[in-house]
């Protein structure tokens, strides 16, 4: 209250990163930042692994692509049953290289 008896209102404002540095939360944001991070860069490496490899099919490729595509559960999906499937385009080369030369390919 000011001398006359007026009252002054006061603006509040909140800044949700400011509160959150006072009341100690700042270790969960950046725990949550940090594994959604990691998430990403795992399904990231995921994408880009099927878009190398030959999967035999264009079927096959485009299936384990929208595997990878879901947020770390494709990602583990793809490591644990997709990753050996798929050959990388230096396989293929030196596979059919052989084979031209009229050597068996092993």
């Amino acid at each position: 209250m000011v001398e006359d008896g007026t009252a002054i209102n006061v603006i509040h404002v909140d800044f949700g990163f400011l509160t959150l540095m006072k009341e100690g939360y700042m270790d969960t944001v950046t725990f949550v930042i940090v594994i959604a991070t990691c998430c990403f860069l795992m399904t990231f490496w995921a994408v880009v692994d099927v878009a190398r490899k030959d999967f035999g099919s264009i079927e096959k490729k485009a299936l384990w692509g929208f595997v990878a595509w879901l947020p770390f559960i494709g990602f583990v999906i793809y490591v644990i049953f997709g990753y050996g499937k798929g050959k990388k385009p230096s396989e293929i080369i030196s596979g059919s290289e052989t084979h031209n030369r009229g050597e068996k390919s092993p």
